[in-house]
């Protein structure tokens, strides 16, 4: 094999090393790695690095065949591999398919029903400031995540289409300026990487996967666009805080834990094994919590 050829072909086993582990599909092979915090690193940081580097070993192979007259079938054949590597990479890398929203534009709710219809589902979402936002949960399903950065508390909302789960975190303290980035899943939860903390984050988990950064988690619901209109009719607020306003507890302030409304019960099952199960009969309200075991 002549010195052009294994130019070429070193070029694009690097470059399909570096592109293709971030793909949709063969993403599903390496999310192990994926999520973690270095190896989220590796596949969509310093991978470009491996992409710039063949991309010059590619370009000095064919430079080399031009300039000894030695093209050949089998270097076409290279290029053109390589190439498609390249479309392929730019088709269906997860971090070019799942790219957050930054800069949402929001519309009023008596919009979105005559353009989405009342029956919509939205992730509702109550800021700390208590001013709530809605997000058409068809939209969320492709960024996954979307920023809120406007007002005195922003936020971002994340949602994962594998569990159909949903959850907001402040924008403040440790994660005050988030550059997230979705790389992975985790028992069919989605994991995100920090490139400030430079951490993986997954969301079931609310935290970081070592602990450097804690996440503040908001009200966060999935319901008809209906019922969000019931709820907070012109952006009003129905005491969203936990607050008690009458009565002996008057004052008093309840504290919000994270919570999912709505996920798929075998991915919560995999993160939370020991979790105990309670039902009711269909019908049955307000009932002893020692009844419901």
């Amino acid at each position: 094999m002549s010195q052009v050829i294994w130019l070429a072909t070193a070029a694009l086993v690097l470059g399909a090393l570096a592109i293709l582990p971030g793909t949709l599909g063969i993403a599903v092979l390496t999310h192990k790695l994926a999520a973690t915090a270095a190896g989220a690193r590796l596949i969509y940081e310093q991978s470009k690095w491996a992409v710039l580097v063949s991309a010059v070993l590619i370009v000095g192979a064919v430079y080399s065949a031009l300039q000894q007259d030695s093209l050949s079938i089998t270097l076409a054949a290279i290029v053109v591999a390589y190439i498609g590597i390249l479309i392929f990479g730019f088709l269906m890398h997860v971090g070019l398919l799942f790219r957050p929203v930054r800069e949402p534009i929001f519309i009023s709710i008596e919009q979105a029903i005559e353009k989405f219809g009342a029956d919509e589902e939205v992730i509702g979402v109550v800021d700390a400031d208590g001013k709530p936002f809605a997000f058409i949960t068809s939209l969320a399903r492709r960024p996954h995540v979307v920023y809120q950065p406007d007002g005195d508390e922003p936020f971002i909302m994340s949602h994962c289409i594998l569990s159909h789960s949903s959850m907001s975190y402040a924008t403040r303290g440790d994660f005050k300026q988030p550059d997230i980035l979705v790389v992975a899943v985790k028992a069919n939860n989605m994991v995100c990487y920090e490139k400030n903390k430079r951490c993986a984050v997954v969301q079931i988990q609310n935290r970081s996967r070592r602990g450097e950064i804690n996440l503040e988690t908001l009200s966060t619901v999935s319901v008809k666009l209906k019922t969000w209109q019931a709820l907070y009719p012109k952006s009003r607020i129905w005491n969203p805080t936990g607050a008690c306003i009458d009565g002996e507890l008057a004052g008093r302030q309840l504290t919000m834990i994270p919570y999912y409304n709505k996920i798929f019960w075998y991915v919560w099952a995999d993160f939370h094994q020991a979790t105990k199960v309670y039902s009711v009969s269909p019908g049955d309200t307000n009932i002893p919590a020692e009844e419901a075991a």
